[in-house]
């Protein structure tokens, strides 16, 4: 029979072997989640060194809408009816070389990209799924035709591709996810109330949703979509403000916010680790249009490495009056915004925008891809302007 001496000495045993246990996994889970900082740090698109300068090299005539990377060495964008994919290995950087295009019967209006299929949606109302892996011989695999109305934003998750649905007359917003294993079907779909999809970022089993609303009002909302039957809302961040773009960088998500009443634009820094809970860390104002009454309005934002964020910015045009718009392109350092924790009351701070250089676009801005030290920056009918980055 054990003594109680001998039964303590083994209880004590036991619970060190288990606070040992515990330890250790909470010390591999955080190099896990180092090792995925560190990874996103080295994949960023710019070298770690600090950029400061901006200077436009050339600008490619065309309708540019949209602009992706697609293996770090060519670019597929969208121009008008066409899907184009361009060379921009050693010195094609400075001045893209197109490699192939697909010319559709409509506009074509978003993209996404994964592996070798590119998605598009059209004006027609179609998502369409070609198969890139040829750029000089591109070929339509399979297309669906939405109702009402066409797709806002495209991102994959999976098996599936989500598509944001616009609103139309007497119709809400949605999400919709297609399943893209063999052909093109509607798996399932979610409301997104009175709302105005104005972007859609796609991480993981996660969509992030930039809405406007009337009124001055709009929110980042994010959806679980690991289940496309069952897609459901977890949290959402509400601003001061309309919620025009979204970028997802690893739990960070950065939202471009307009706020008409003030005339201001804002970069909003949102912690989304916890998805059902995100909250506000930091807010980041852009300089006010004060001279006509139209406020900033933030179209893209691309997170480029080291601290930095590239902000596309479509401003009324002073020059004609206000008539018209024209277009910015912002080096911001995010390395001066200061980090809360959730157990910390969120500070109402304005924070002080470190703009590290400004240049203005030939046109309005659309979307950005920033490859190496160029960023390419679709600017609608003004075409796609090559700008380099330097320290």
């Amino acid at each position: 029979m054990m003594d109680k001496r001998t039964f303590g000495s083994k209880l004590l045993a036991i619970g060190i072997a288990a606070t040992f246990a515990v330890v250790l996994v909470w010390i591999v889970r955080q190099q896990e989640d180092e090792v995925q900082v560190n990874d996103l740090l080295m994949q960023s698109p710019v070298s770690a060194q600090a950029m400061s300068t901006l200077e436009l090299i050339q600008t490619i005539p065309g309708k540019f809408w949209t602009v992706q990377e697609l293996t770090g060495d060519r670019l597929i964008a969208i121009d008008g009816k066409r899907l184009v994919v361009y060379d921009i290995n050693g010195s094609a950087a400075s001045s893209p070389v197109e490699l192939g295009d697909l010319q559709f019967e409509k506009s074509l209006t978003v993209l996404a990209v994964s592996g070798q299929r590119a998605f598009v949606g059209s004006t027609d109302k179609k998502v369409s799924e070609v198969d890139i892996s040829d750029v000089g011989n591109m070929t339509v695999s399979s297309s669906l035709t939405l109702v009402d109305v066409g797709a806002a934003g495209l991102g994959v998750s999976g098996s599936h591709l989500i598509a944001a649905h616009r609103r139309g007359k007497n119709i809400y917003s949605k999400l919709v996810a297609i399943d893209v294993t063999s052909g093109m079907t509607i798996a399932g779909t979610i409301d997104i109330d009175d709302y105005d999809i104005s972007d859609l970022a796609v991480s993981g089993t996660y969509a992030y949703v930039s809405l406007e609303g009337e009124k001055n009002v709009g929110e980042m909302r994010i959806y679980n979509v690991a289940d496309p039957v069952h897609m459901k809302a977890t949290g959402a961040f509400v601003p001061d403000g309309r919620v025009t773009t979204v970028e997802v960088v690893h739990n960070s998500v950065y939202a471009g916010v307009a706020n008409e009443y003030g005339r201001e634009g804002s970069i909003e820094v949102v912690d989304a680790s916890a998805k059902g809970e995100p909250f506000w860390l930091a807010r980041s104002l852009l300089p006010n249009n004060t001279e006509i009454n139209k406020e900033p309005r933030v179209a893209d934002l691309e997170w480029i490495g080291n601290d930095q964020v590239l902000v596309l910015e479509r401003v009324s045009n002073p020059d004609t009056g206000g008539v018209g718009l024209k277009g910015i392109v912002r080096l911001v350092r995010t390395a001066t915004w200061p980090t809360w924790t959730s157990a910390t009351p969120t500070p109402n701070v304005n924070v002080v925008m470190s703009e590290a250089s400004s240049l203005e676009l030939p046109g309005a801005p659309m979307k950005a891809a920033v490859v190496g030290a160029y960023a390419y920056v679709a600017c609608d009918t003004s075409g796609l302007a090559v700008v380099r980055l330097s320290p």
